[in-house]
């Protein structure tokens, strides 16, 4: 689907989805801005109280027809629905078409700027970064970022915070990247700011 339409269906879910997160925002090749687009992604931090307000809401769009379950995975087991990761799809107008929509929350002890730059992409590129932070002594692990002691026995892992996705990129000791130029690692080396 072309950039402009996906964007448009983007938004639309985004309304639906804020009322019950702290904080949702648009991912994948939407902020990479590429012309096709064959997905929705969303990072999304749920309210937790009095219960996961986006698990849900969810639910509830799922029931009223307003989403429906995505694509089975490759094994042909029923999507993901929650809580860490939904795979859904959007209908397109009044046809049978759907767009398929990924939801990856962060849910504690996850911070925000690692998912939300690991699922920006590109795949390459975010496969780059985690090759990188283990070069430099570091692991990606379950949306959190940690320093590996290695002189300890057993190893210790230290937690790097990172609520943004700059804290992300600088405890990587890499210049931000603008979402646009994520696309391949040679192209990397740069950073363009944002």
């Amino acid at each position: 689907m072309e950039w402009p339409r996906a964007l448009d269906h983007a938004k639309d879910v985004r309304l639906l989805l804020q009322p019950c997160c702290e904080r949702v925002e648009i991912a994948g090749s939407l902020r990479r801005l590429r012309a096709e687009v064959n997905d929705i992604e969303f990072v999304a931090q749920p309210k937790m109280q009095p219960f996961d307000m986006l698990n849900a809401r969810l639910a509830d769009m799922v029931a009223h027809h307003w989403l429906y379950p995505g694509p089975a995975s490759k094994n042909m087991k029923r999507p993901p629905m929650g809580p860490r990761y939904y795979r859904l799809a959007i209908p397109i107008g009044g046809t049978e078409d759907r767009l398929q929509l990924d939801i990856f929350a962060v849910l504690p002890p996850a911070d925000f700027g690692v998912i939300f730059t690991i699922r920006t992409g590109s795949a390459e590129f975010s496969h780059w970064l985690v090759t990188e932070a283990l070069r430099k002594g570091m692991k990606v692990q379950d949306g959190q970022l940690f320093r590996i002691h290695r002189d300890e026995q057993p190893w210790r892992f230290e937690k790097i915070p990172c609520p943004e996705e700059p804290d992300f990129f600088r405890a990587l000791g890499i210049e931000y990247v603008h979402p646009s130029s994520r696309q391949q690692p040679a192209t990397m080396s740069t950073g363009t700011g944002e």
